[in-house]
């Protein structure tokens, strides 16, 4: 099974894209303890410039916005 990513937002000061993927798991957001309205979940990412390569968080979340609050 592979996870579509998708880019949804960038830091063009940090130089790196903001990334996801969906997750099939049984786990709630680690920021607030919900999912999402589609009963989806997420683990969010950066995919910086200089090495063109994608780093998730170890986490899932519902949406950005619990995972900014975590990580920003």
């Amino acid at each position: 099974m592979s996870n579509k990513i998708a880019v949804i937002g960038r830091d063009s000061f940090a130089r790196h894209d903001i990334i996801r993927q969906k997750v099939e798991t049984q786990k709630n957001c680690s920021w607030c303890g919900n999912r999402s309205a589609k009963d989806n979940v997420y683990q969010y990412g950066i995919n910086e410039d200089q090495n063109n390569r994608n780093q998730f968080s170890d986490k899932v979340f519902c949406c950005v916005g619990c995972y900014r609050s975590l990580y920003v």
